[in-house]
């Protein structure tokens, strides 16, 4: 269906000059600006709308407000159901007698025009030319309409004068700053905070060199807007300006649109003058014309830089100065030449991009937007900080201010690689010499001393005092928790064997510290973080771990995807965290399989008194003659040198734990934990068919857990286990575990039957004519308010009934009915629950 528009093509023709035909289409004067060719190219879609482009860069809403329209008018559209522009704001341009000369009218959807007063209405427009008088009283630009036409009037040109005049005019006697802005709502936003401003009519690239006469003398400062008619604008008044103002500056405000936006953002009048008062005297070069522009301007483009163009992604571009080496990015529109200085001194711009009238910055900036579109997709992930790395066969240590590739001190600027290592404070790098194998066996043997519930849980310890160091080079990270009722020596061994062995790189936190606190101190580097104390006594404390539960997931694999938070700009900000967690309490705070497939829990237990005296005085000796800091030191030296065994045994454990428990992420868990320990007794890679023998020979039942330790068992047993109060029919008081009245249901049905059915649960039973026999079920709503009280703070507290239906022979009940209200539910196989315990009721 072809469009409809509000005029026609040989309307808009009949407005402008020159017109002449070429091909399908019209060329013609351009209105919006001085024109001595015909740079109007006119022309009609297929589906009705007129289509205009000015070749001198005029824009279209300047097009048409130039002939008395705008862009509703030739776009097409349903008319009878477009809703019509609505007067938004009216600027009044007064003479120096304070006479009304003409407005300025803003409108919604954003677009502008002029008008004058002429007898009792108005005439819009402030051109000269015929003009005929409409039906509802005012007066609109025509050349169609006959002279004869009794409505036809001639209006002259109406002069263009600068908004608030007198106003400006006062100022500058005064010896006031003057702020000349693009547009009349950045003037009245300037003015709202106490400053003196103007600006033209008609937007960027209308300024007259008879507005000088007003401005002789003063003090100006240009607030451009940030985009490149915005600074052509700027500048061009400038020169006009250069034998008039007393002094001129340029404030140009990165990353903001205008004036306006940046006062928006909460920016005050205080920071806008500190800003100004920063600002060194711009001296004005001629602004090059199109007719003056060269011919042919070819600026050789450096073939080397001294900074390193990283790539652009989603409207950013990114760069790494060989001066600092900290990233920068900048957004198109902030290739300012203050941020360009920032990449590289100005004399090398001056040198690479020296044109007939000075230094181009828009081909520099050129330059950059060509190069780093034909780099790959800024990667985040190749971002480095500081900790151990593994690059192409490398080992890497990032100290800060230098790197050390195989053990060899190097500048970041000269290693050859694809990552990017992002310069930072200087770190204690590790310099001591290599532990040998036999005294590394001595760590092995001190983390097996404590009085583990299970044997294996020392090893764990050794993997992870081995592996958390160089989290940075590890494919899966792998996480701990140490746990143990008071007294059983947990924060000792904290103290004295984790810490010293992980060294000072580690982060340490507490109980009250939370995900963002610990996600912004790691930044971009590869630490590992002890929490002690990770305790959930309350319901904030529990939704505060929550969240560190959820930093310590992302953190676990190198391919995970990155944690993005929104900011104020409208852009996320990109955070990968590459770091082993080690936290310690006496409860554990773990409820989903996420979670503890990825974190082993090391518990400690009570050893027989006379026993735990003789094995901690043993133990501390131990620690005391071994662990000393060069000892320690030496360790973590050792470490960075089996990088590469460490990360071939981790996946070799990893592909065998995986077979025994049928799943990878606990294979890739205790794959990696057994790596770092196999490292303490040997310097070579294990083989398959050893790895899988060592494994077997381990007591894995607390594991071998985690396969049945799945969100639907979780969720359902913690409803289970949930203690229910409820007076019977005689009045006794009762207090039983829901697990146990669903057990003795039988016996109790009536009092029973009403306590669960008043929290949401029922029994119901179904014939089955093959066994002859009823099976029993049991029904939870989905939405039941006690359910939700059970499940109150839990990861399943508003989604169980999708979860409880993963369970083996779960169904989904459309309708169920607790104690009159009916609501959609699960209905579980009383077997599933209870198949060790009770067989289904017999008939």
């Amino acid at each position: 269906m072809a469009a409809t528009t509000t005029i026609s093509v040989m309307d808009v023709l009949a407005r402008l000059e020159n017109v002449k035909r070429q091909g399908a289409g019209w060329t013609a004067k351009c209105p919006a600006h001085e024109d001595n060719k015909n740079s109007l190219s006119v022309g009609q879609s297929e589906d009705g709308k007129i289509l205009l482009h000015c070749f001198a860069g005029c824009q279209i809403p300047d097009i048409l407000a130039s002939i008395n329209l705008n862009v509703r008018d030739i776009m097409g559209g349903d008319n009878t159901t477009a809703g019509k522009p609505v007067i938004d704001k009216i600027y009044h341009y007064n003479d120096l007698s304070g006479k009304l000369i003409y407005q300025v009218i803003r409108f919604k959807p954003k677009d502008f025009r002029q008008r004058r007063p002429y007898g009792d209405t108005w005439a819009w427009g402030l051109s000269g030319g015929a003009y005929v008088k409409k039906y509802n009283d005012y007066y609109r630009v025509s050349k169609n309409d006959s002279p004869e036409n009794k409505n036809i009037v001639n209006l002259p040109d109406c002069p263009k004068i600068l908004y608030r005049l007198p106003e400006l005019v006062k100022a500058v006697s005064e010896g006031r700053t003057i702020f000349i802005v693009e547009g009349e709502k950045d003037v009245e936003s300037l003015i709202n905070m106490g400053f003196h401003a103007t600006c033209n009519t008609g937007g960027a690239g209308k300024w007259k060199a008879d507005y000088s006469q007003f401005l002789s003398g003063a003090n100006i400062v240009f607030i451009p807007d940030m985009d490149d008619p915005g600074i052509k604008h700027a500048m061009q008044a400038a020169w006009l300006l250069r034998d008039t103002a007393k002094r001129m500056r340029i404030l140009y405000l990165d990353g903001i649109k205008d004036v306006s936006d940046w006062f928006k953002d909460g920016h005050t009048a205080d920071e806008l003058k500190t800003l100004v008062s920063k600002l060194e005297d711009y001296k004005p070069e001629k602004p090059i014309t199109e007719t003056e522009k060269p011919k042919t301007t070819e600026i050789k483009t450096p073939e080397t830089t001294p900074f390193r163009i990283l790539g652009y992604n989603d409207g950013w571009y990114y760069y790494l100065p060989g001066e600092d080496l900290q990233i920068i990015k900048l957004q198109a529109e902030q290739h300012s030449k203050t941020n360009l200085i920032s990449l590289a001194p100005i004399n090398w711009w001056e040198n690479q991009f020296m044109g007939s009238r000075g230094t181009d910055w828009q081909a520099a900036v050129n330059f950059l937007f060509r190069k780093a579109k034909n780099i790959e997709i800024y990667n985040s992930r190749l971002l480095r900080g500081c900790g151990a790395w593994f690059d192409d066969g490398r080992v890497v240590q990032h100290c800060g201010d230098h790197l050390k590739v195989d053990g060899k001190k190097i500048k970041i600027d000269e290693f050859e690689t694809k990552f990017i290592y992002n310069k930072s404070f200087s770190i204690d790098a590790t310099d001591t010499s290599l532990i040998t194998k036999k005294q590394a066996s001595e760590f092995l043997n001190i983390c097996k001393m404590p009085s583990w519930e299970k044997k294996i849980s020392g090893t764990f310890l050794a993997g992870f005092c081995v592996v958390a160091p160089i989290c940075g080079a590890l494919s899966w990270r792998p996480h701990v928790w140490l746990t143990g009722a008071s007294g059983t020596g947990k924060t000792w061994i904290m103290d004295n064997i984790l810490k010293p062995a992980i060294g000072k790189l580690a982060l340490h936190v507490q109980s009250n510290s939370t995900e963002a606190g610990i996600r912004q101190m790691l930044g971009i580097n590869a630490f590992p973080v002890i929490f002690d104390e990770a305790e959930g006594e309350d319901v904030h404390a529990r939704k505060r771990l929550q969240g560190i539960l959820e930093l310590i997931r992302q953190a676990s694999s190198e391919t995970g995807a990155p944690i993005l938070k929104g900011g104020q700009s409208g852009h996320a900000t990109e955070f990968r965290v590459r770091s082993c967690f080690a936290l310690s309490s006496i409860g554990i705070n773990i409820t989903q399989k996420a979670d503890a497939s990825r974190i082993t829990v090391l518990s400690l237990g009570r050893a027989h008194k006379k026993d735990t005296v003789d094995m901690f005085d043993e133990l501390k000796k131990c620690v005391v003659e071994t662990m000393t800091p060069e000892y320690c030191s030496g360790l973590r030296a050792r470490t960075l040198s089996l990088i590469p065994v460490i990360l071939e045994n981790s996946m070799i454990f990893s592909r065998v734990i995986a077979e025994k428990f049928c799943d990878q992420r606990i294979g890739d868990q205790f794959g990696a934990l057994l790596a770092g320990a196999y490292s303490l007794v040997s310097d070579n890679a294990i083989t398959q068919e050893k790895a899988r023998e060592w494994v077997e020979q381990q007591d894995w039942a607390e594991q071998a857990g985690l396969e049945c330790d799945t969100d639907e068992s979780m969720c359902l047993n913690r409803i289970l286990e949930h203690v229910l109060t409820f007076i019977t029919s005689t009045g006794e008081r009762k207090e039983f575990s829901i697990s146990e009245m669903l057990f003795s249901y039988e016996k109790h049905n009536d009092d029973y039957k009403k306590a669960l059915e008043r929290i949401g649960i029922k029994i119901e039973y179904k014939y089955d004519p093959d066994k002859l026999k009823n099976n029993q079920f049991i029904i939870i709503s989905d939405s039941h308010a006690g359910i939700r009280r059970i499940l109150s703070n839990e990861p399943w507290e508003r989604n169980w009934g999708r979860i409880l239906k993963r369970l083996p022979g779960a169904e989904n009940k459309i309708s169920a009915r607790f104690n009159g209200a009916f609501h959609r539910a699960t209905s579980i196989p009383f077997e599933t629950i209870f198949s060790d315990e009770q067989e289904t009721l017999e008939i």
